[in-house]
């Protein structure tokens, strides 16, 4: 759906319920095709009934800061076919008790990954490209204290915890409001139909 994770909602089934996906792709199909035959697969399956809005939410928004960015480019070879979309969350995650490393990633999947942690948008405005080693100087709970919606439903204020790590990446943080488009899930099927 070319979409992020928190940008999709509907029933509670869709954060419980786990599938194995077994497709294949037809002989020739160009890549940037598959995300939308996956969702045809999908909604032919399932038989969702979508729709989607957009509406001005509290954001946080990774950007450049004010000496520039500060990240290590990375020298692991990525396996052929790794996919590196915008849409992506990391694909290696290593937590310790006071920081998180995300090998092999890009700006745009470390911003997605803070928003999954944590549950609310993370816009990424630095315009950086490439693949970096990242290694977040914050507990990951400081990830889901300062991007978890408070219980008023707000955005809770970063901690400096999560802004000292992200300067030390040569990142802003902020937090602003800015139009989301959401996919909402109307109704659908938990037990898809066979083939």
């Amino acid at each position: 759906f070319k979409l992020r994770s928190y940008q999709i909602q509907g029933p509670a089934w869709i954060d419980n319920e786990r599938y194995d996906l077994d497709a294949k792709v037809p002989d020739g199909a160009p890549p940037d095709g598959v995300p939308a035959m996956l969702e045809a697969l999908l909604t032919e399956r399932f038989h969702l009934v979508t729709h989607r809005e957009t509406r001005q939410e509290d954001v946080f928004v990774l950007g450049v800061g004010k000496d520039g960015p500060k990240l290590t480019k990375s020298q692991r070879e990525l396996k052929p076919g790794t996919d590196l979309s915008p849409y992506m969350m990391v694909n290696e995650l290593s937590l310790s008790t006071d920081a998180v490393s995300m090998p092999a990633t890009t700006v745009a999947m470390f911003a997605n990954t803070l928003a999954g942690v944590g549950g609310r948008p993370v816009l990424d405005q630095t315009g950086i490209e490439g693949v970096f080693d990242i290694n977040l100087h914050a507990p990951i709970g400081a990830i889901r204290e300062t991007t978890a919606p408070a219980a008023d439903g707000q955005a809770s204020t970063p901690t400096n915890t999560l802004a000292a790590a992200i300067r030390e990446l040569g990142l802003s943080w902020t937090r602003r409001k800015a139009p989301i488009e959401r996919l909402v899930i109307d109704s659908g099927l938990t037990v898809p139909t066979g083939n």
